[in-house]
């Protein structure tokens, strides 16, 4: 028999997905089984490497095809199993009920006591069972009710064929070697009634004419020159009679339902006019990329949760000030309203130009994390493209950074009211002056002159830039607030609190996962920390008459590391600030502890574990911190959370 898990598996939070991984190999071991999850990428790796395990919105394909006959849910009281209900209806199999988990998930939802009876109603089969049950005997009951359940299962449902008309939207640049991934995942999209567009910007590399002979089916405006992000986007945009228009990176994969799940809170309420995705990091997907856009009182911005776990949060929308362009919906009528992406902007900062003008206008913007796209972030700059020279890559970064700062500043010349604007402007300045007396300090002790000196270029030429164009400016102003129907005050509850550039957003550069790591019997900060570290990680600091630095740990850390021999303890070299600091440590399933080092000393913390580290298998080890900010302790304007300086950490064997 041909069966369909839909479960939550480890690493998920859920409380069944231990008996969930049970119960997998249980019916694996007599079934042909297909295990689909909400993210196959944040699954145990023994898990994924031993099962065919696909994203949750795979199942419907895999029921017209044969693939599976059978579809088994497994609902237990945890919200986030609130995906799988409509699984439940559209694919309907056996319901397995743990306990009383409907009526549990169904209060979650708002719809107790109707969800239950709904579901029950809409499965072929159901099977009672407890968080305690045996997996073998759990496997024997679900198979014995799945024997009976094809006959009365129905077709996966279709969408309507009047559904909306979205039109998914390319912007190109010599991404001939790139695009092909992204343009499969757009054309694999479940909704029905759906257009591909790709805007070439003057591609030097034939990239217009790859998707012109192999892709018939996309249509391709090639632009005679590069009008960037913004002006590639408006181009199709103007054009389109699509009811929604989807911006999607030519570096991005989209999620099969990533339209359908975006659809869904727009069509739920007319007032929502733009619906951003979850984008995970395409080099370690069990990290954020992006859960919308954040913005501070003085323009410095940044991608939500980047850097972060993805631990399988809510899956309901959520508001959010803004969110990336890169993987985005947006309702027709509110372009044709507003205006499309401001094409001074060029790139960059022209997503949260546009969150900021619908907001202003009267409309919502909402973060839905079911709709997903794996992104390959920064990857211009770390391509594996020998023919890119450090040269070419140093000039990117530059010119990232000079949009970056000229573009924060025009974002809020242009949306601000102006009595907000005349006390933000003088403290930007005057913050902007401090970040210059920084990069001056820097560059006299010397330290990578290169840099600074361009950080330094870019915050310069960014006030010149802007008020070069200050009658620009105060036209755009005229024509922005003249639609404005939300004020300042009202729209600052969705602002971020802190102060100047996030700088606590950690190393985002020396990030990776269980997918990624490469993982060393020993890890020395800033010496041999490559592909070992994983999320909650500071920048690294220089220890003085030291081969090695030293790194801050975030509230959580993870670090990766693999042991030539089989190892018994694990071994944390680390330092507290003004506070006593207590390290929790677990090396993933085989043991760990709990260690303090006191404030303004240095320690080596030892941790036996309780079955053996094998050797040659990469570990995950989680560390977990209290944390101070130095700013409550009268160390500078840091607004850091920081846990133990850590120097290095690694595996010992007895032997």
């Amino acid at each position: 028999m041909k069966l369909g898990l839909s479960v939550p598996l480890p690493a998920a939070t859920a409380p069944c997905a231990p008996l969930a991984a049970r119960l997998l190999e249980s019916l694996g071991a007599a079934h042909q089984v297909v295990a689909f999850v909400r993210g196959p990428e944040a699954t145990a790796p023994e898990l994924t490497a031993a099962f065919d395990v696909r994203p949750a919105c795979d199942l419907p394909p895999a029921l017209a095809a044969g693939e599976v006959e059978v579809p088994v849910h497994v609902l237990a009281d945890d919200a986030h199993h609130a995906h799988q209900v409509r699984w439940v209806t559209e694919c309907p199999g056996v319901l397995v009920l743990l306990s009383d988990s409907l009526d549990r998930l169904g209060a979650a939802l708002a719809e107790a006591p109707s969800l239950a009876d709904r579901l029950r109603e809409a499965s072929a089969a159901t099977v009672a069972a407890t968080l305690d049950d045996d997996p073998a005997d759990l496997a024997e009951r679900i198979a014995a009710a799945a024997a009976s359940a094809p006959a009365k299962a129905r077709p996966p449902a279709r969408a309507p064929a009047d559904a909306p008309k979205v039109e998914v939207v390319f912007v190109s640049y010599n991404s001939r070697g790139i695009i092909d991934e992204a343009l499969r995942s757009a054309l694999a999209q479940d909704h029905p009634n759906l257009v591909v567009t790709v805007v070439d910007n003057a591609s030097a590399d034939g990239t217009a004419e790859h998707v012109r002979t192999s892709y018939p089916e996309v249509n391709l405006i090639a632009s005679s020159e590069n009008l960037g992000f913004a002006g590639g986007n408006n181009l199709a945009m103007e054009r389109t009679d699509a009811d929604y228009v989807a911006l999607l990176n030519q570096d991005a994969v989209a999620r099969r339902d990533w339209i359908t799940e975006m659809l869904r809170p727009a069509e739920a309420d007319p007032e929502v006019a733009v619906v951003g995705a979850k984008m995970l990091m395409r080099r370690c997907p069990t990290i954020f990329n992006s859960t919308g856009i954040a913005m501070n009182r003085t323009g410095f911005c940044f991608d939500r949760d980047i850097g972060d776990r993805d631990l399988d949060p809510s899956p309901t929308p959520e508001e959010v000030l803004g969110v990336c362009g890169g993987a985005m919906l947006i309702r027709s009528s509110v372009v044709r309203e507003i205006g499309g992406l401001e094409e001074s902007f060029f790139m960059y900062f022209e997503d949260m130009d546009f969150a900021w003008r619908v907001w202003l206008s009267g409309w919502k913007i909402v973060y839905a994390p079911l709709a997903v796209v794996i992104h390959d972030w920064h990857g211009d700059l770390d391509d594996g493209n020998e023919a890119d020279s450090e040269v070419e890559n140093r000039e990117k970064t530059e010119r990232r950074r000079i949009l970056c700062e000229r573009n924060r500043l025009q974002c809020m010349f242009r949306n601000y009211e102006l009595g907000t604007l005349r006390k933000v402007l003088p403290k930007a300045w005057r913050f902007d002056r401090q970040r210059l007396s920084w990069v001056k300090a820097a560059q006299a002790r010397g330290e990578n002159p290169e840099y600074f000196e361009m950080v330094g270029r870019a915050i310069r030429d960014a006030w010149k830039w802007n008020l070069a164009r200050i009658g620009t400016h105060l036209r755009n102003r005229r024509a922005i607030q003249g639609r404005r129907k939300v004020s300042d005050a009202e729209l600052f509850r969705l602002f971020g609190d802190w102060e100047g550039e996030p700088s606590f957003l950690g190393d985002l550069y020396a990030i990776c996962d269980r997918h990624s790591a490469a993982g060393r019997p020993e890890v020395r900060m800033g010496k041999s920390d490559t592909r070992c570290l994983g999320a909650g990680w500071h920048g690294v600091e220089p220890l003085p008459e030291r081969d090695h630095g030293c790194r801050w740990t975030k509230e959580t850390a993870w670090v990766y590391l693999r042991p030539e021999d089989d190892a018994t303890t694990l071994v944390v070299e680390g330092a507290a600030g003004p506070v006593d600091v207590t390290l929790r440590a677990a090396v993933g399933l085989l043991g760990g502890g709990e260690g303090t080092v006191p404030r303004g000393e240095t320690a080596t913390l030892r941790f036996p574990l309780e079955r053996p580290a094998s050797a040659g298998v990469v570990q995950e080890i989680r560390l977990d911190a209290n944390t101070f900010r130095p700013c409550d302790h009268g160390m500078g304007p840091d607004t850091r959370d920081l846990g133990l300086r850590i120097e290095a950490i690694r595996f010992e064997s007895d032997r």
